[in-house]
Protein backbone atom coordinates (compact mmCIF):
# COMPACT_ATOMS: atom_id res chain seq x y z
CA UNK A 1 0.00 0.00 0.00
CA UNK A 2 1.32 3.59 -0.77
CA UNK A 3 0.18 6.78 0.60
CA UNK A 4 1.52 10.25 0.17
CA UNK A 5 3.26 11.95 2.83
CA UNK A 6 0.31 14.39 2.61
CA UNK A 7 -1.92 11.62 3.73
CA UNK A 8 0.10 10.88 6.65
CA UNK A 9 0.03 14.19 7.72
CA UNK A 10 -4.01 14.65 7.59
CA UNK A 11 -4.29 11.09 9.07
CA UNK A 12 -2.15 12.38 11.84
CA UNK A 13 -4.24 15.57 12.30
CA UNK A 14 -7.17 13.44 12.67
CA UNK A 15 -5.80 10.93 14.74
CA UNK A 16 -4.94 14.31 16.76
CA UNK A 17 -8.00 16.28 16.47
CA UNK A 18 -9.80 12.88 18.09
CA UNK A 19 -7.29 12.31 20.81
CA UNK A 20 -7.91 15.90 22.04
CA UNK A 21 -11.52 15.52 21.99
CA UNK A 22 -11.39 12.17 24.39
CA UNK A 23 -8.95 14.07 26.72
CA UNK A 24 -10.88 17.06 27.19
CA UNK A 25 -14.31 15.66 26.35
CA UNK A 26 -16.88 18.15 26.89
CA UNK A 27 -14.81 20.91 28.09
CA UNK A 28 -13.56 22.25 24.64
CA UNK A 29 -15.18 21.44 20.96
CA UNK A 30 -18.10 19.42 22.08
CA UNK A 31 -21.72 20.27 22.26
CA UNK A 32 -24.01 18.85 24.60
CA UNK A 33 -27.47 18.22 23.25
CA UNK A 34 -30.84 19.38 24.60
CA UNK A 35 -30.63 15.54 26.18
CA UNK A 36 -27.54 16.33 27.78
CA UNK A 37 -25.47 14.03 25.64
CA UNK A 38 -22.71 14.95 23.88
CA UNK A 39 -22.58 16.29 19.93
CA UNK A 40 -19.83 16.72 17.83
CA UNK A 41 -18.31 13.80 16.87
CA UNK A 42 -16.94 11.47 13.92
CA UNK A 43 -17.26 8.05 12.69
CA UNK A 44 -13.98 5.39 13.12
CA UNK A 45 -13.04 4.78 9.63
CA UNK A 46 -10.66 1.89 7.92
CA UNK A 47 -8.91 2.35 4.66
CA UNK A 48 -7.17 -0.23 2.84
CA UNK A 49 -6.10 -0.65 -0.81
CA UNK A 50 -6.87 -3.17 -3.26
CA UNK A 51 -5.40 -3.79 -6.30
CA UNK A 52 -8.33 -2.77 -8.17
CA UNK A 53 -10.10 -0.31 -5.40
CA UNK A 54 -9.61 1.69 -2.02
CA UNK A 55 -11.81 0.48 0.77
CA UNK A 56 -13.30 3.05 3.33
CA UNK A 57 -15.17 1.43 6.21
CA UNK A 58 -16.98 3.47 8.50
CA UNK A 59 -19.01 2.96 11.52
CA UNK A 60 -22.09 4.46 11.69
CA UNK A 61 -24.46 2.48 13.88
CA UNK A 62 -27.91 3.89 14.79
CA UNK A 63 -27.88 6.18 11.89
CA UNK A 64 -30.03 6.04 8.99
CA UNK A 65 -28.46 4.97 5.96
CA UNK A 66 -30.76 7.51 3.52
CA UNK A 67 -30.04 10.73 5.44
CA UNK A 68 -25.98 9.93 5.14
CA UNK A 69 -23.89 11.77 2.05
CA UNK A 70 -21.25 10.52 0.06
CA UNK A 71 -19.36 12.33 -1.89
CA UNK A 72 -16.04 13.18 -4.01
CA UNK A 73 -14.45 15.86 -5.14
CA UNK A 74 -10.63 16.02 -6.62
CA UNK A 75 -8.98 13.95 -3.94
CA UNK A 76 -10.74 14.34 -1.11
CA UNK A 77 -13.77 11.58 -0.05
CA UNK A 78 -16.33 13.57 2.02
CA UNK A 79 -19.02 11.25 4.21
CA UNK A 80 -21.74 13.50 6.33
CA UNK A 81 -24.32 12.59 8.63
CA UNK A 82 -26.34 13.14 11.74
CA UNK A 83 -27.01 10.76 14.64
CA UNK A 84 -29.97 11.42 16.11
CA UNK A 85 -30.65 12.55 19.60
CA UNK A 86 -33.25 10.32 21.34
CA UNK A 87 -36.83 12.06 23.08
CA UNK A 88 -36.63 11.60 26.38
CA UNK A 89 -40.20 11.79 27.87
CA UNK A 90 -41.09 14.32 30.30
CA UNK A 91 -40.78 14.28 34.31
CA UNK A 92 -37.61 11.72 32.80
CA UNK A 93 -34.88 11.04 35.23
CA UNK A 94 -31.76 9.92 33.89
CA UNK A 95 -28.54 8.83 35.05
CA UNK A 96 -26.06 8.72 32.51
CA UNK A 97 -25.53 9.38 28.74
CA UNK A 98 -22.71 8.42 27.23
CA UNK A 99 -23.35 7.79 23.49
CA UNK A 100 -22.59 10.70 21.10
CA UNK A 101 -25.25 12.55 18.68
CA UNK A 102 -25.22 15.14 16.63
CA UNK A 103 -24.10 15.80 13.15
CA UNK A 104 -20.32 14.88 11.56
CA UNK A 105 -18.30 15.32 8.96
CA UNK A 106 -15.11 13.22 7.83
CA UNK A 107 -12.52 14.06 5.24
CA UNK A 108 -10.10 12.14 3.79
CA UNK A 109 -7.70 12.58 1.51
CA UNK A 110 -7.57 9.77 -1.43
CA UNK A 111 -4.03 8.14 -1.91
CA UNK A 112 -4.40 7.70 -5.25
CA UNK A 113 -6.99 8.94 -8.10
CA UNK A 114 -10.51 6.99 -8.28
CA UNK A 115 -13.06 6.87 -10.92
CA UNK A 116 -16.00 8.94 -9.29
CA UNK A 117 -18.66 6.92 -11.44
CA UNK A 118 -17.84 3.45 -9.90
CA UNK A 119 -18.00 4.22 -6.61
CA UNK A 120 -20.68 1.85 -4.77
CA UNK A 121 -21.38 2.49 -0.89
CA UNK A 122 -23.47 -0.10 1.21
CA UNK A 123 -24.62 0.13 4.36
CA UNK A 124 -25.24 -2.99 6.80
CA UNK A 125 -25.68 -3.66 10.44
CA UNK A 126 -24.29 -0.09 11.38
CA UNK A 127 -21.23 -0.39 9.01
CA UNK A 128 -20.43 1.85 5.65
CA UNK A 129 -18.41 -0.16 2.97
CA UNK A 130 -17.47 2.85 0.24
CA UNK A 131 -15.58 0.82 -2.52
CA UNK A 132 -13.50 3.59 -4.64
CA UNK A 133 -12.30 1.99 -7.90
CA UNK A 134 -9.14 2.99 -9.12
CA UNK A 135 -8.85 5.12 -12.48
CA UNK A 136 -7.71 2.49 -14.82
CA UNK A 137 -4.23 4.30 -15.39
CA UNK A 138 -3.32 3.97 -12.39
CA UNK A 139 -4.28 0.30 -12.08
CA UNK A 140 -1.43 -2.30 -12.16
CA UNK A 141 -0.65 -3.75 -16.07
CA UNK A 142 0.93 -6.94 -16.54
CA UNK A 143 3.31 -6.71 -19.43
CA UNK A 144 4.35 -9.85 -21.60
CA UNK A 145 7.84 -10.77 -22.31
CA UNK A 146 8.59 -11.78 -25.99
CA UNK A 147 10.49 -14.56 -26.60
CA UNK A 148 13.60 -12.74 -28.65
Amino acid sequence: MTYSARSRDADGLTTLQQQVSRLFGGLIGDEVSRSGRRSGWVPAIDVVETPEAVLVTAEIPGIDPSTVEVSVSGDYLEIRGEKPDDALPEKTSWYRFERTVGSFRRTLYLPIPVDADGIEAVENHGLLAIKLPKRPEVMPKKIAIKAG
